[in-house]
């Protein structure tokens, strides 16, 4: 999960990056006269997956084992990205557990360092709506060993 974690992480911080400098340039590209113009919407997108040997291949009837480690795989999200979910669903499909949060956040973006003290523009704030799905599902893929699956979507619209 800690490869995941530090993907997920480098990536937030690109999106973050990216998303000053395009917000800072566009609108130092306006008139001084003018009004701002309107800062299109941007959409982060993450997939990610890890996989572990697990006792057996009933995932619901260890449901509280795995509801720790979705909430786990939650909380390590929320740290890397500064946000805070809450609960939205939860059930079983495909012999697994399926989870969803949602979560919704003002997003204080830094000005790119090339600007600092050199314009008077207010740091960009964004509001970014996010949903966060873990699935844990069964693995058979190994003749000996069962084993189970993590799926990680996250998805960032702002």
């Amino acid at each position: 999960m800690s490869r995941l974690i530090n993907e997920l992480q480098e990536l937030f911080l690109n999106f973050r990056r990216a998303q000053s400098y395009y917000i800072a340039y566009s609108q130092l590209q306006n008139k001084a006269n003018s009004p701002p113009s309107p800062i299109p919407r941007s959409k982060f997108c993450f997939d990610g997956e890890f996989s572990v040997v697990a006792p057996d291949f009933e995932v619901w009837k260890r449901q509280d084992e795995v509801n720790a480690a979705v909430t786990k795989v939650m909380q390590e999200i929320e740290r890397v990205a500064s946000l805070k979910f809450i609960p939205n669903s939860r059930g079983f499909a495909y012999g697994g557990l399926v989870t969803r949060f949602t979560s919704k956040h003002m997003m204080a973006l830094a000005l790119p360092p090339e600007l600092n003290g050199k314009t008077s523009m207010p740091l960009p704030v964004r509001e970014m709506s996010g949903e966060l799905e873990v699935v844990v599902l069964p693995v058979d893929s190994h003749r000996c060993f069962a084993g189970e699956r993590t799926v990680v979507r996250f998805r960032l619209v702002g």
